[in-house]
């Protein structure tokens, strides 16, 4: 399959491949037919950066002039091969690459500093950096939800949110995923009582309690900054009531009295 230089491409959903040729338009094709390619757009107009987003909307850039001009954000519907603008801001998205979540740019700009660009309103912002960024990369979203495939149980699992790693949880039932804690400082190891209503985290070099049910939390050690593990690596007793840690060695609290016997 020849299709010459493009300025960008798409797999999209239903198996078709959509791509703009450097000469301009925008054509979608489907790789087992070589003559079903139609063109959404002629070739009079430059259009990049064609995705197809998880809801399943087909967007791409439309510039004025040529691919060093601004571009409006549009789509199309992907059987009608209506295109609409979706936007009147014009941008400069030529160095910039889709996020996780095809609906915010990012890139590296002149300086070495990473920029995000709202392709809806043209706004900029900048994430700076103590030195030059030479490549960067975006980290998976937390999962929404699972369907398809029933879960046993919850499924606990460490991500960010708001630039600070916490612990998460995805309902088995096929709800979204939730923060179960709000800790300013990230998340180093965790454990989950078997019955769900105790969760036991480390975070800065703090090994805390969280009865989920109360929201209530407990300081239960420190973690010796010489330790071999920052993290303690806590664990929960199947009956909640002792909890073990490493810390330079391994111990043993005991959650009724609070006593702490090191093994």
């Amino acid at each position: 399959l020849e299709i010459g230089q493009i300025n960008g491409y798409a797999w999209l959903s239903d198996g078709r491949l959509a791509f703009a040729p450097v000469e301009g338009g925008l054509a979608l094709l489907d790789p087992a037919d070589l003559n079903s390619r139609v063109f959404v757009l002629d070739q009079a107009v430059s259009v990049s950066h064609p995705t197809q987003r998880e809801d399943g909307t087909f967007v791409y850039f439309v510039h004025q002039g040529d691919l060093n001009g601004p571009a409006v954000l549009h789509s199309a519907d992907l059987q009608s091969l209506q295109d609409t603008a979706l936007s009147g801001a014009a941008i400069y998205p030529q160095a910039s690459n889709w996020g996780k979540d095809a609906r915010t740019l990012s890139g590296i700009d002149d300086s070495g500093q990473i920029i995000l660009i709202d392709p809806f309103t043209g706004q900029t912002g900048i994430i700076p950096a103590a030195s030059a960024v030479t490549a960067f990369e975006w980290g998976s979203l937390p999962p929404e939800a699972v369907s398809g495939l029933p879960m046993p149980t919850d499924l606990f699992f460490l991500a960010p949110q708001a630039g600070v790693i916490q612990l998460w949880r995805l309902p088995a039932g096929g709800q979204p995923a939730e923060p179960v804690t709000t800790t300013s400082a990230d998340i180093l190891a965790y454990d989950v009582s078997a019955d769900g209503t105790q969760v036991v985290y480390t975070s800065e070099g703090q090994i805390a309690l969280l009865n989920r049910a109360t929201g209530a939390t407990k300081l239960i050690a420190a973690i010796d900054p010489a330790a071999q593990s920052s993290t303690g690596t806590p664990a929960l007793s199947p009956d909640n009531t002792v909890l073990a840690y490493a810390n330079s060695g391994i111990s043993l609290v005991d959650l009724r009295d609070g006593r702490i016997r090191r093994l």
